[in-house]
Formats: C-alpha cells, sequence, structure tokens
C-alpha cells in the first residue's frame, strides 16, 4: 500500500490526507447513534458500492483493529481527539487501496484518500467520486447557505480537511515551531505535534487546514500545498543550519539511531519511528546512502496493522520481537553495502 510521499519534497513531506465528511439526510448524525444505525448503514453502503463499482473488492475491519497504523491516526488531529476510536466499520478498496471509508457513529461517513507527491488536488478528486457514487443511495444532509452538514458546525460548506505528515527536525531544534504557527493562524491553518514522546518532543507535526465557508475546495487546498512548501523549505534551511553548528552531534544521533536498529531484540513501533526519523535526516545530509521511499515503505512494513495483517493473532511481545529482528537484518544489510 502506498503510504508515503513521493517526489522532490519526499525529504520533509511524509503523507498527505484529504478526508470529507458526509451525512445522509435521513440518518441522525451524533454521538446517539447506536449499534443498528451503524449495522444499517454498513449494509446501505455496501448495496450502493456492490452497484457502483461491480466486481470491486473491499477489505473490512473493525475500526480498533487498524488505530495503530500511523496514517490514519492523522484522523485524531484532523477530526478531534478519540474521534478516530469511534467509528465502527472501515473499508478499503483492494482496486485502491489509497482510499478509505470510515462508517462512524458522530458523522455516518469519512471518505478519506491518501496524496502521492504531496498532490492534494489529485487525492480530492478520488474522495469526491467515491463520494458522489454513495450519494447514489441517499441524498447527503445538504443546506443552501451552509453546504455540507456535519456533527462539527465549523466543517460546514465543503465538509472537507486536508493534511500533510512533516518530519521537521531542524526547526524543532531551531525552536521556530511556534513563529510557524502564529504565521499560519491567520490562514486558518495550524501545525501540530504528532506522536511526542514522553517528554512531549517531537520531531513529526501535521499541517492542517479545514474547509472555511466561502473558500472552494480547490483554493483551501492549494493554500495548503503552498504553506507546505513553503515550511519544506524552511526546514532544508534550518537543517543545514543544525549541521554547520554542529555536524559532530548531528552525525552522533543517526548513528546510535543505527546502532540500535542494529543490535535491538525487541523494539516496539514507537521506537521504531524514533531511530527512523534519525535516519531520514542521515539520508538528508548525506551521512548515509539510500533512498527516503525504501526506508518509508520498509518502516509501514513494520508497523502494527501491517505486521496483525500478515501474522493475525500474534501477541505484543511477538510483534516486538519480530520487528526487531527484521530492522536488524535489513540495516545489517544496509551498512554492508554503504560500507558504514
Amino acid at each position: 500500500m502506498p503510504w508515503l510521499n513521493e517526489g522532490e519534497n519526499s525529504d520533509v513531506l511524509l503523507l498527505g490526507l484529504v478526508n470529507l465528511k458526509r451525512n445522509y439526510a435521513d440518518l441522525p448524525f451524533s454521538v446517539n447513534g447506536d449499534e443498528t444505525q451503524l449495522e444499517n448503514l454498513e449494509q446501505r453502503v455496501r448495496e450502493t458500492l456492490e452497484l457502483t463499482y461491480p466486481g470491486a473488492q473491499f477489505s473490512v475491519s473493525d475500526a480498533n483493529d487498524e488505530a495503530e497504523a500511523l496514517e490514519w491516526k492523522m484522523e485524531e488531529l484532523c477530526y478531534g481527539e478519540g474521534e478516530a476510536e469511534s467509528p465502527f466499520k472501515r473499508l478499503r478498496f483492494e482496486a485502491n487501496p489509497r482510499l478509505l471509508l470510515t462508517l462512524g457513529r458522530q458523522d455516518n461517513l469519512a471518505v478519506s484518500c491518501l496524496c502521492r507527491g504531496g498532490d492534494l488536488l489529485s487525492a480530492n478528486g478520488e474522495a469526491q467520486r467515491l463520494a458522489l457514487s454513495l450519494a447514489e443511495a441517499a441524498p447527503f444532509a445538504f443546506q443552501d447557505n451552509w453546504g455540507y452538514l456535519t456533527a462539527r458546525p465549523e466543517f460546514a460548506g465543503n465538509a472537507l480537511t486536508g493534511a500533510y505528515l512533516m518530519h521537521l527536525a531542524g526547526l524543532n531544534w531551531q525552536e521556530k515551531i511556534d513563529e510557524i504557527r502564529d504565521q499560519l493562524k491567520p490562514m486558518h491553518l495550524s501545525l501540530q505535534g504528532f506522536k511526542p514522546d514522553e517528554d512531549g518532543e517531537t520531531e513529526l507535526y501535521v499541517l492542517y487546514g479545514a474547509q472555511q465557508l466561502g473558500k472552494s475546495p480547490e483554493d483551501a487546498l492549494d493554500l495548503l500545498q503552498d504553506e507546505a512548501v513553503s515550511i519544506t523549505r524552511r526546514e532544508r534551511e534550518a537543517l543545514e543550519e543544525m549541521l554547520y553548528d554542529d555536524v559532530d552531534a548531528f552525525a552522533d544521533d543517526v548513528m546510535r539511531a543505527l546502532g540500535i536498529l542494529l543490535n535491538a531484540r525487541l523494539m516496539d513501533f514507537d521506537e521504531l519511528l524514533t531511530q527512523y526519523l534519525r535516519l531520514r535526516s542521515g539520508l538528508t545530509a548525506g551521512l548515509i546512502e539510500g533512498s527516503y521511499q525504501e526506508l518509508d515503505a520498509f518502516v509501514r512494513q513494520l508497523s502494527p496493522y501491517c505486521l496483525q495483517k500478515e501474522m493475525r493473532g500474534i501477541s505484543r511481545r511477538e510483534e516486538q520481537l519480530i520487528r526487531a529482528d527484521r530492522a536488524r537484518m535489513r540495516f545489517a544489510a544496509a551498512v554492508k553495502e554503504s560500507n558504514l
């Protein structure tokens, strides 16, 4: 499954995501939705998809089975803390794994699409096409003055959100994150920390924007993309300064991360992410050889979601053992090839 960004900004932009909220006009969309409503909703959606996409295959899972998958944890930041725990079912398109359909208690539907190369407009087009097919079952809740209606009034209009997951090691080191946040506020964009460690530190941030009334989806997503590129440029400049100020300390962090990956016997996914980000910085600085895409794809394969999908029913300890074992084999080969 494609999950991380491709193209010239791969060093900073890890992932792009577009989400549409949609609610059927004849169904309640609130936290009071019950089990029967959700079952009826799933049946309606399945029947619609079978008619609209003849022969298409869908994988279905309870939401919590995928709660550890990195890309969909962004939903917590896009839609509010805790809401990512509330969906009843998730349906993935086997023919187009970039698309995900979430059936929930608070809003009936969330149509999500990952973007390639940072292109949110392309992802929006795919999400919109899926939403239009779902509307064939029954009309969505829509009001002339407010547009599409959702359980959260601030999303009224096109009920669209876009987000980028970004690796900002240099700007975090320069303590420029708050400055960027202040610059984003007038544009109704935000930059939020993603998966902080025990001390509240993180190098991962989500650049996030919700569709505003009176603004077209194209304008909203163009603005978000432009700011992502601007922040990417600033991150590269900050990283260059960090290397210039203390290249030995920077290289030490990268090599220590590699040492952990080469020697650990147990590893949870959060620890893997920490070391992986150090290696990404090492790639950017030219301290180690390889490609972002290969490194990103390897780490994605070690996510809890992918390991559980590959080996159903493994325990948390078994998962940690497998992750550490595969990391040792992978990076031992990298050291040999790179002569580190």
